[in-house]
């Protein structure tokens, strides 16, 4: 399945989806994301416990749509788009502890169990940049744990 991102990511950078119109890029993105959403909100009203993960094809068709549209937005922020490339391994490697650490120490049963899915992912995801930011300053953790090429 990661091979799929990876030509994904590869023929949105030759401008596959360049002739779709920005806003219809947009009405993907956030649809896409809002079924999955909704689906994974669903299953965990379920007795089995299937995640939505990096192998369902719905993330998939929700990450085209979202590169699509971080690629025409950032036009003029190539640094940012560029860095957050870079670093995009060890966004997933760090917030995926993050969130099982955040499970297992915080009680978020205050929380319904949508708006803890919103909370966890975007926390990580915001907590992992900054994470990674300080400490990839340290060129071993850098090179081998985040695999950051320069």
């Amino acid at each position: 399945m990661y091979l799929l991102y990876v030509f994904a990511g590869y023929y949105i950078k030759q401008g596959v989806m360049s002739k779709i119109p920005v806003g219809w890029v947009a009405v993907g993105a956030v649809l896409s994301f809002g079924i999955c959403y909704a689906y994974q909100c669903y299953v965990y009203t379920q007795p089995y416990d299937y995640l939505v993960s990096y192998q369902s094809v719905g993330l998939l068709i929700c990450g085209i749509f979202l590169f699509e549209l971080l690629r025409r937005v950032v036009r003029g922020q190539n640094r940012l788009v560029t860095y957050i490339a870079k670093i995009a391994f060890g966004i997933y490697f760090v917030h995926i502890v993050l969130m099982q650490f955040a499970i297992a120490v915080v009680d978020f049963s205050f929380l319904g169990q949508p708006v803890r899915i919103l909370v966890l992912a975007f926390g990580s995801l915001v907590a992992s940049v900054l994470i990674i930011f300080i400490t990839a300053k340290i060129p071993l953790l850098k090179k081998y744990l985040y695999l950051v090429k320069e």
